[in-house]
């Protein structure tokens, strides 16, 4: 068990000693822990441009010894990947303190996924696209996808939602038509743009109702068609 101890020792006198005063030699002995376990944290989010030095990092963190039970250790980040100016995510990690008597044998750190958000500021232009008539909207082939820039400069892919928006597939001409964005939860966007399309029904195609009967063609033997 972790602790520490007191060893004491019976002193063994020759004949020429005498030990009238009772003393008592002894040993004091500190039992380390060892750190088997660090907490799982939580995510941190931050806005766009928030310094390493004002992330809101805890200092300590509580950890479990080979005896099962826990204490709290403090801990040092290191920020050396964080990069306030771009988006995304960062798993730092953090040294952990230790005391005389604690052990960290198999060198294990603190963990924190610190999460800054980007804002979409821009949507790429999409493609004026046709339709034939009659295609109901759900079939109608329309990109699945658009270019979107965010406030930190980078440019990735957003997903797309197309609305029907008045579509009628069995009135020719055009149709403006929008798209919600789709993207997961450390993207905002705060103007709500949306991506947009004109899409065009073609008109209704002409049926043949007739064909004329062509004239006789009466060729000699042997001429090659």
């Amino acid at each position: 068990k972790a602790g520490t101890y007191r060893i004491y020792a019976t002193l063994v006198l020759t004949e020429i000693h005498a030990n009238p005063a009772e003393f008592e030699a002894y040993l004091d002995l500190y039992a380390q822990r060892n750190v088997i376990e660090v907490e799982k944290l939580a995510e941190v989010t931050v806005d766009l441009n928030t310094a390493a030095a004002a992330l809101p990092l805890i200092d300590t963190v509580r950890v479990t010894y080979h005896d099962h039970t826990t204490g709290l250790l403090n801990v040092v980040w290191d920020k050396s990947t964080y990069v306030s100016s771009k988006g995304g995510e960062y798993l730092l990690s953090g040294s952990l303190e230790l005391g005389d008597l604690v052990a960290n044998t198999n060198v294990l750190e603190a963990e924190i996924k610190v999460v800054i958000r980007k804002n979409i500021v821009k949507v790429t232009a999409i493609a004026d696209q046709t339709t034939a008539y009659g295609t109901e909207f759900d079939l109608v082939e329309l990109p699945e996808k658009v270019e979107v820039t965010f406030d930190d400069t980078t440019v990735d892919h957003a997903g797309i939602e197309w609305q029907e928006d008045g579509y009628k597939a069995f009135v020719s001409g055009p149709y403006n038509l929008t798209g919600k964005l789709l993207y997961d939860d450390a993207i905002d966007n705060k103007d709500s743009l949306q991506a947009t399309v004109l899409l065009t029904v073609l008109p209704r195609p002409l049926n043949v109702l007739s064909i004329a009967v062509m004239d006789t063609l009466k060729v000699k033997y042997g001429v090659a068609l």
